[in-house]
């Protein structure tokens, strides 16, 4: 990732903060919760995640041998079993067990999924596979994986395979993927980041809820090249110019999406997920264009934070805090660098990317932040240990709206249903039934009911737009 080796680059996995609009406080404590001691001591740990559903229970992936522990609450305290173990190279250690996220609807469904290296491919491929957990919840239920992805990896450099996975509020699933490229002669060399004709150096957008012909998901219709000219363009491209975006999270409140990608030697950057958006890889990094002329051509997305290349070398993704709504540190995005051990905090501004605050040395290097169900922060450490970020400013609690998913809508006319614009709102006379395609009710619209924002058509179809 930085002009390393194959090994030594999973030690910097993916992979000089300038004064920033925010001040947060010091002294946050890094409390040592899971995996303190041998026996429960995680191997090359890559995340922790909270069942949804069931809180206190949590999932650990380890990255080298490809292993996902369950952390089950009792009375004498967390017991660890094995949930799955998935085969993964071991020689090969950044195509190891890279990302989880569970489905929207995983409490009912048990689906979740996992993007890994597959070690039984004859070529070096990236796999994003459907599983389901057991009845109960404490395994995986061994059913065969749905293999939604094979992305073929580059040969020659096992580097920048990204990670990042996460559902938007839009029900559909994210997915970050490096551009498989190294830096050691030139950095990707096959001008991935900018091709729309592959999938490296990307952020797709899928429907795991559906299957397209020849294909094991839906591609949503409104994907920004589904109707692009060139018929090599891969429609699930949702935005592109990404280098190695290793950690994605969504706001819990506001719905957003923050990418974590690591830069070259320029700056280090989080982006906002937005569609269509180019982040500039390989061309340019924030302002900085690496070969004068090639940029004139190309519209850059601007980061929401950066820091120059220097103190901080390698931005892994973190979270966005809502807890205590009064707390200095409500809306901000805290995240680390892994090569430097450093914390890092920002919040989003309207005005434009702002400089991320350096705030502390953190004790190991991380792989990724977590929150659970009560917004309480943990961060994961590569060498095995879970620690909670502790400080009066931290407190749990939840915020009050939560940005939940929301799935796909039909609407069933009554007798006498009509609809008119007005004000750039949509009026309804009579009144119309709202259902889910899985034929639950979802509620009614009644005359004169607002249904949000609204498109018109020449054709007459209104569009109607959930507001968040």
């Amino acid at each position: 990732m930085k002009n390393l080796t194959a090994l030594t680059a999973l030690a910097c996995l993916v992979c000089a903060a300038t004064p920033a609009l925010a001040q947060f406080p010091t002294g946050i404590v890094f409390t040592p919760v899971f995996g303190t001691d041998g026996g429960n001591h995680f191997d090359h740990a890559m995340t922790m995640d909270e069942m949804p559903g069931k809180p206190g229970y949590f999932l650990v992936t380890e990255a080298v041998k490809g292993k996902i522990w369950l952390l089950a609450p009792g009375a004498s305290g967390y017991t660890k079993t094995q949930f799955l173990q998935i085969s993964v190279n071991p020689t090969d250690p950044d195509m190891g067990l890279g990302g989880i996220v569970f489905h929207p609807d995983f409490a009912t469904n048990h689906k979740y999924y996992v993007k890994f290296g597959d070690a039984n491919s004859a070529a070096r491929t990236l796999k994003l596979a459907e599983r389901t957990a057991s009845a109960n919840f404490l395994t995986d239920s061994g059913t065969q994986p749905r293999i939604l992805l094979s992305v073929r990896q580059p040969d020659e450099f096992k580097d920048h395979n990204g990670g990042g996975l996460v559902f938007g509020t839009d029900g559909y699933l994210y997915i970050g993927i490096g551009d498989g490229g190294w830096d050691v002669v030139t950095p990707d060399v096959h001008n991935n980041g900018q091709n729309r004709e592959v999938l490296l150096g990307k952020i797709l957008r899928i429907d795991v809820n559906r299957k397209d012909p020849g294909l094991e998901y839906g591609i949503p219709t409104d994907n920004p090249y589904v109707t692009d000219a060139n018929p090599n363009v891969r429609r699930e491209i949702y935005a592109y110019g990404a280098r190695n975006p290793f950690r994605m999270t969504r706001d819990r409140v506001t719905g957003e999406i923050y990418i974590a990608d690591v830069g070259l030697d320029k700056f280090e950057k989080v982006n906002l997920l937005r569609k269509g958006a180019n982040y500039g890889w390989k061309l340019q990094e924030y302002t900085y264009c690496f070969k004068p002329g090639t940029c004139n051509d190309i519209t850059v997305d601007k980061p929401a934070g950066y820091a120059s290349f220097g103190p901080v070398k390698c931005f892994i993704g973190g979270q966005i805090y809502r807890g205590d709504a009064t707390s200095p540190f409500y809306g901000a995005y805290i995240f680390g660098d892994h090569m430097m051990k450093r914390l890092l905090a920002f919040k989003k501004s309207a005005t434009g990317p702002v400089a991320v605050t350096d705030m502390m040395t953190t004790p190991a290097e991380m792989t990724g932040f977590t929150l659970d169900s009560q917004n309480n922060l943990y961060m994961v450490a590569y060498e095995g240990t879970i620690y909670k970020l502790d400080h009066p400013a931290l407190k749990p609690g939840v915020p009050t709206a939560l940005a939940a998913p929301r799935g796909h809508l039909a609407l069933l006319a009554d007798k006498g249903f009509g609809i008119g614009f007005r004000s750039g709102t949509v009026s309804v006379t009579g009144s119309l039934g709202i259902f889910g395609l899985d034929g639950k009710r979802q509620g009614r619209l009644e005359a004169d009911g607002m249904a949000g924002k609204s498109n018109r058509h020449g054709t007459g179809l209104a569009i109607l737009a959930p507001t968040p």
